[in-house]
């Protein structure tokens, strides 16, 4: 949808915006097939049709377009875009965090009549008070209708669409804004990545984590790789399992989930 608009090199963020509603409208026209061709075989069936469900699938966004000396920023959901420098303080992060923690998205959700749902599970307290028994929270609220972890999304018309339950205006595919950033001669890496990466690692650490050598001898690497592809495979491989293995979803009490990652190169160290 993008790459083969027309307008990308002269009004990136036209071809942005156009590419972006295309998605959403691709999404709802495909969902919507599905869900009257369940409809319609409930109906053959003699089944109750108010036992069918609209699909529920859906997904974050985030654009990093680069046209010329400029990169072209925009995103939805939890998925975040950030550059790295050369030092451990050059790091800078180019996305709002459309997540249920954010105030300002939350106000908007409750705005347009949506709600938040925190689930809690009973676990004994600190020490010296073990013995009684308090509530701890189970990850991140939850919008609802939905039960969505962000504000903003592709598809999950579950959110959205009073004939899937949804409230319009509630959860939205909109971004914000696209931003426009000049390419930083101090940049090494370049990263878009799932909520999961950034909920494992602290930006404060990302330097850290994606410059420490991983040693995986059983990762194929496959013929023909020079080594510097063999270290930018090693980088993105280390930056999510450290998120994969980060305390942080012991803390929350969660499994580690949507932790995937690709980052571009500016620079070698």
């Amino acid at each position: 949808m993008l790459a083969g608009n027309p307008k990308i090199g002269t009004d990136p963020k036209a071809a942005i915006k156009e590419a972006w509603d295309a998605a959403e409208e691709g999404i709802k026209k495909r969902l919507q097939g599905r869900y009257e061709r369940k409809l319609k075989d409930a109906k053959a069936k003699n089944r109750d049709e108010n036992t069918v469900k609209y699909p529920c699938d859906g997904s974050t966004g985030s654009i990093a377009l680069l046209v010329g000396n400029l990169m072209y920023i925009a995103s939805c959901g939890d998925s975040s875009i950030v550059s790295v420098g050369k030092t451990k303080d050059q790091y800078k992060c180019y996305t709002p965090d459309h997540s249920t923690i954010n105030p300002s998205e939350v106000a908007r959700v409750e705005a347009a009549g949506g709600k938040f749902v925190q689930k809690t599970t009973r676990t004994p307290g600190p020490f010296p008070f073990c013995c009684k028994m308090v509530d701890k929270n189970l990850g991140k609220p939850r919008v609802q209708p939905g039960g969505l972890l962000v504000t903003r999304s592709f598809g999950d018309f579950q959110a959205k669409l009073p004939v899937a339950g949804g409230i319009p205006g509630s959860v939205i595919h909109d971004y914000e804004e696209i931003i426009e950033v000049p390419i930083d001669p101090n940049w090494l890496y370049f990263i878009v990545a799932s909520d999961g990466i950034w909920d494992g690692i602290p930006l404060e650490k990302i330097f850290k984590v994606i410059n420490t050598e991983v040693e995986d001898s059983e990762f194929d690497y496959g013929k023909g790789m020079d080594k510097r592809a063999k270290r930018r495979t090693k980088v993105v491989k280390g930056l999510c399992s450290a998120a994969v293995d980060s305390e942080y979803w012991t803390n929350m009490g969660a499994e580690a989930d949507n932790t995937t990652a690709i980052m571009l190169f500016f620079g070698e160290r």
